[in-house]
């Protein structure tokens, strides 16, 4: 999904999935307020954002769309709201960078993770659980 896109037909088929959710409260279910999503300033130094990182020769899709989330307000992002981080971090849920504007199935609130010390309880949390450090 590109967020900087309306993407009607995504909400309204993610809202579906959380009984009771309409479209517009489905839009407001991002990664920027997962309690998994980490944008501490631990996470974000191991986790640069930048040219090199997209070859247009090797570029997929999705690092195109990425290129174009990069210092982009929240006034771009259809339904995002006002307050929340815009910006990328990395999802402890499934072990990716991610933009704080795309959501997915499995988005629980709470968050963002934004403090260095509960960035490094969900590491130790992830490592002692099989996953990656």
């Amino acid at each position: 999904m590109n967020p900087l896109e309306p993407s009607e037909e995504y909400w309204e088929a993610l809202a579906e999935k959380w009984e009771g959710a309409t479209a517009d409260e489905a839009k407001g279910m991002r990664c920027g307020n997962c309690v998994a999503f980490d944008v501490s300033d631990r996470m974000k130094s191991c986790m640069p954002i930048s040219d090199e990182q997209i070859d247009p020769e090797d570029a997929e899709e999705i690092d195109v769309v990425d290129e174009e989330l990069v210092g982009k307000p929240s006034s771009d992002f259809p339904g995002i709201p006002e307050d929340m981080f815009v910006g990328f971090g990395y999802c402890w849920m499934h072990h990716f960078k991610c933009h704080s504007a795309r959501s997915c199935d499995t988005w629980a609130g709470g968050g963002p993770i934004d403090e260095d010390e509960q960035s490094a309880e969900w590491q130790e949390k992830s490592a002692g659980a099989g996953g990656k450090q």
